[in-house]
């Protein structure tokens, strides 16, 4: 879901060079549209989630690649949606985004505990009375919000690693969800502030090197999953 949103969110990049509309903008409207409709509730009723989830996933990488092909600038328009350049963030977008992190950080701050529920156990959780279709939708608006408002400047490679690699190295290293979601915090951290130091020292692509920092932390998480010593 995460790099199919991710996808949306390039292709409504894609769309701005068509467009007068900013990126930011036209990004946001693609991705939320991607949520919408591969929710339950919508969209996703009609097919396997799974399925709907590779076809928008599909659809959406070979319209970007169209739509790109035929702009003036494409093969630096196709970097900048891999890629990004997240050290020309401008400082109105860095506003927009920390409104973005307290917007949705209150949101999963006050609705943790249903998310969590609705997620890991959603038979349950309707029958006790969850509506389980309602909250898999915020979470994944509130999701399509991170990922489109973040998509210009960092690229779709950058942000598909922040959803996953972080995540995967605090599910190695910690035994419980608040340990899994500090390390992953931590990792995320250290990955981003080190390899942007070692992207200027030594000349190398931002994002990759951000990349490559987060796939070194899941290695060794791997390390110490494998040799810490199993609970009693």
């Amino acid at each position: 879901m995460g790099i199919t949103l991710a996808q949306m969110a390039a292709l409504g990049v894609a769309i701005s060079f068509y467009v007068p509309l900013p990126a930011e903008l036209t990004a946001l409207l693609a991705t939320l549209f991607g949520a919408l409709i591969l929710s339950p509730q919508l969209g996703g009723r009609f097919m396997p989630r799974e399925v709907g989830i590779a076809f928008v996933y599909t659809a959406a990488s070979a319209t970007s690649i169209l739509l790109v092909a035929k702009s003036a600038l494409g093969e630096a328009h196709v970097l900048g949606l891999l890629f990004g350049n997240i050290l020309t963030v401008s400082t109105t977008h860095l506003a927009i985004l920390a409104g973005t992190v307290i917007v949705v950080g209150v949101i999963h701050s006050r609705y943790h505990r249903e998310f969590l529920y609705t997620s890991f156990d959603p038979e349950t959780a309707r029958a006790s009375g969850y509506r389980v279709g309602f909250w898999n939708l915020l979470f994944d608006l509130t999701l399509a919000m991170s990922i489109a408002l973040a998509i210009h400047e960092a690229g779709s490679l950058l942000v598909f690693s922040y959803l996953v690699q972080p995540a995967l190295f605090g599910f190695l290293v910690a035994r419980r969800f608040r340990g899994i979601v500090i390390a992953s915090f931590l990792a995320s951290l250290t990955a981003t502030v080190s390899g942007v130091f070692l992207s200027v020292i030594f000349d190398l692509p931002t994002g990759p090197t951000i990349m490559a920092g987060s796939a070194l932390f899941v290695l060794v998480g791997l390390l110490i999953r494998k040799f810490r010593p199993r609970d009693v």
